[in-house]
């Protein structure tokens, strides 16, 4: 640090003193924090949403103590909080008043939290260059001290208004942050002063080459961590420079690299943090990981404060007393994710939806039998006991299918229907349509296999509707398990095997076919899980290109009909040109980062369907 920046440090450290403590009088966290979490765009009116008042109002029957609220702008490209500061108040005003301390969450400024050349601030902080010496335009490099007060530049303000206003804490949600170590010159240089065996000057393109010589390629690693961790901890240094009691946090909960500097330097003697864990989202529920990870959270630093988090619906509302009961005993807390989900006005967006037969008001009074024997416990001193109810294991969840909009296409076997032809099954995620071809008495032969686990504990349902849509067979597949299924078709034609392991990245699951054509449906898109190879229509069949979804920080190879391969490092969606005919598509994992969605479209295309071989063709 500097002389001047640390005579700033300094003077906000006086002033933040000098200010006193007026804005937490009504913000001290409660013993253990009885937590749920919602979102709220600023309009720059002073008026409170009727859906946040009505869900503060539940939240406080339900003897919740907290509600965190992530806010974001709608209006302009950067945050302006103490113009919008009256409606923060009205806000946090409406949360208090039934008993909820008020907790803010914050995105990084934009969102997705990429470097963009068209605004003007991000073209002065420095870009990462990859393990091959390009640069990576559109990732920051984390290590600079710039970049956290970019990214977060909106909470200096939060942090002043903490001095006026009852904001019990301010945490920030990193899980769009690209974590990619940066070979680029001034970190290269500072690796090399304290590792001298290595030239200064080496070109970029032969850093990462000369580390894997030498076997320090970890020692590299773990150097770049380092330099990322002091910069979290210098941007929350100078936040509590300007409050020196308020309270930090992040989510979601990290023990790798990027989350060193979270763990370790958030928190102080005067303001704990709040770690905010997702050990529990995928309705897992409470285990010895939970407790493994409070373990952990603690021996980074002593003053964290360990929060699990829920997602609502991915449990039965049967089992929440019991879980949040002993979660909450056994660490700080718990929060959940999204209040939306038990909002009864709201129009829930797809995937928000609650299991079947529950309504909101279930969910409530299970978070209310939990909440009112932790109250108890902390008034009567036993959460080293809890007993006043009994642990019971979380049941695997189902969820939800929808099949009512499906239209099931005329389509007619094309090719010779070669079994071992071609790729043998296929990786899918999200609810996905898959399309068989059978004669009558003829068995359609399905194997589905859930691969996700414990990872995402949530089941595979499936239905396989004939022609007509009259449902065939509806089951569900436990995580970890397989079904291998036959059903004799009734009549020849076409059916559909609909198949969901949830929506929004839940469960992925593998499908094989065992007869002989069939169709994966990507009129709107077929969402394939990691790298394959897949046969689509050319533009001979109406099919100009082939959209490939991806992510920025993905990358992958991909190649047509065996021919030159392409890399794609790091840049988003892909539109591939399509030949004549029926195109073998091979994509294939790329060395310079992770390959992982690859959503394919057609966009106006007239025969959207992807294919495991071109001998088992399904054609309108």
């Amino acid at each position: 640090m500097n002389r001047a920046m640390t005579m700033m440090t300094g003077a906000m450290m006086l002033a933040g003193l000098a200010a006193g403590a007026a804005g937490q009088e009504g913000a001290k966290l409660p013993e253990r924090l009885l937590s749920g979490y919602t979102g709220h765009f600023l309009k720059g009116e002073v008026k409170v949403p009727e859906h946040h008042q009505t869900i503060f109002a539940a939240m406080g029957r339900a003897g919740f103590n907290s509600v965190e609220v992530k806010i974001q702008q709608s209006r302009a490209p950067y945050m302006d909080v103490f113009a919008d500061r009256d409606e923060i108040a009205a806000m946090i005003a409406a949360a208090n008043a039934q008993g909820l301390v008020f907790q803010v969450y914050l995105y990084p400024e934009p969102g997705h939290a990429r470097r963009t050349e068209s605004r003007e601030r991000h073209r002065q902080l420095p870009s990462v260059v990859d393990a091959e010496g390009q640069v990576v335009g559109h990732s920051f490099m984390l290590r600079d001290i710039r970049v956290w007060r970019e990214l977060f530049h909106h909470a200096y303000p939060f942090a002043r208004l903490s001095r006026e206003l009852p904001i019990a804490a301010l945490k920030f949600d990193i899980e769009t942050i690209a974590t990619l170590v940066s070979y680029d010159d001034d970190t290269w240089k500072a690796y090399c002063l304290r590792q001298p065996r290595f030239s200064a000057s080496l070109p970029a393109s032969e850093r990462h080459a000369s580390l894997l010589a030498a076997d320090t390629q970890a020692d590299y690693e773990q150097s770049y961590a380092a330099d990322v961790a002091l910069a979290v901890k210098q941007f929350a240094e100078e936040l509590h420079a300007l409050n020196p009691s308020l309270v930090l946090g992040y989510m979601p909960y990290r023990d790798s690299w990027i989350g060193q500097g979270f763990n370790r330097h958030l928190a102080t003697p005067d303001a704990p943090a709040i770690i905010d864990d997702w050990c529990m989202y995928n309705g897992g529920g409470f285990s010895e990981t939970v407790v493994a990870h409070h373990n952990q959270i603690k021996a980074f630093n002593p003053n964290n404060l360990h929060v699990p988090w829920f997602r609502v619906n991915s449990y039965d509302a049967a089992d929440l007393a019991s879980q949040a009961y002993h979660a909450g005993a056994a660490t700080d807390g718990y929060s959940m994710w999204v209040m939306t989900m038990l909002d009864e006005a709201t129009n829930k967006r797809k995937g928000y939806d609650l299991p079947d037969n529950t309504t909101p008001a279930d969910y409530f009074q299970a978070y209310g039998q939990a909440n009112a024997a932790l109250r108890e416990d902390m008034a009567a001193g036993t959460l080293g006991t809890p007993e006043r109810i009994p642990l019971q294991p979380a049941k695997i969840m189902v969820p939800p299918l929808d099949f009512s909009d499906l239209v099931i296409p005329v389509l007619a076997p094309v090719g010779s229907g070669d079994l071992k032809s071609g790729t043998a099954d296929f990786v899918l995620r999200n609810q996905q349509n898959i399309f068989i071809h059978a004669r009558a008495g003829e068995d359609i032969q399905v194997t589905l296999t859930h691969l996700a686990g414990r990872e995402r504990p949530i089941a595979l349902v499936y239905v396989l509707l004939d022609g007509q849509k009259n449902v065939l067979r509806n089951e569900a597949v436990t995580p970890g398990s397989q079904d291998a299924f036959k059903v004799t078709a009734p009549a020849t034609g076409v059916y559909a095997l609909v198949v969901t392991g949830g929506i929004g990245g839940q469960a992925w699951y593998r499908v094989r076919i065992g007869n002989p054509y069939f169709a994966v449906d990507a009129r709107s898109s077929a969402y394939f899980f990691r790298p394959q190879t897949v046969y689509v229509p050319g533009r001979d069949r109406g099919n100009a290109v082939l959209n490939v979804g991806l992510q920025e920080t993905e990358s992958h190879i991909h190649s047509l009909n065996g021919g030159e391969k392409v890399h794609v490092k790091r840049q988003g969606p892909v539109t591939i040109d399509l030949p004549d005919g029926i195109v073998k598509v091979q994509f294939e994992e790329s060395p310079v980062s992770w390959s992982q969605n690859f959503i394919l479209s057609f966009p106006k295309g007239r025969t959207p369907y992807v294919y495991a071989s071109p001998e088992r063709l399904l054609l309108p």
